[in-house]
This record gives C-alpha cells, sequence and structure tokens, in this order.
C-alpha cells in the first residue's frame, strides 16, 4: 500500500455560508474517500473523488471535493 498524508482544504465562505472548498494539499495514500468535516458547519455535506496514477507517490490523493446540497 502507499504512504498515507493527510489532505488539507479551505473553505470559501461568503455571508456565514459555505460557498466552496480550496484544495490546499490533495494528500495521498486514500484507499476510499475520506469524510470530509468543516468546523463550525456541521451541516455541510461534502464528497471526495480519489485520483489513482501510475505515480505511487500521489496514488489515492484527492481530484476534487464537492459540496452535497
Amino acid at each position: 500500500l502507499w504512504k498515507h498524508t493527510p489532505a488539507s482544504a479551505k473553505a470559501i465562505i461568503k455571508e456565514g455560508k459555505v460557498t466552496g472548498l480550496k484544495i490546499t494539499h490533495a494528500g495521498s495514500g486514500y484507499l476510499s474517500p475520506p469524510t470530509v468535516m468543516i468546523a463550525g458547519h456541521a451541516e455541510v455535506k461534502v464528497q471526495a473523488t480519489l485520483e489513482f496514477s501510475q505515480d505511487f507517490s500521489r496514488n489515492g490523493s484527492i481530484k476534487s471535493l464537492t459540496i452535497v446540497e
């Protein structure tokens, strides 16, 4: 298996509402999409999509984060 490196992202907040997410570090080593939580905004559901490639150092990284309505 691949070495796990945690991912990180920043929430984009406008008028107190989460309107988007910006991946600041895609991480690596995820075998399934992680649970994403936004501090102070427990009601926001986020779906993570993973990326796999032949570059083992980046395998299992976060490709995208989508707010689920």
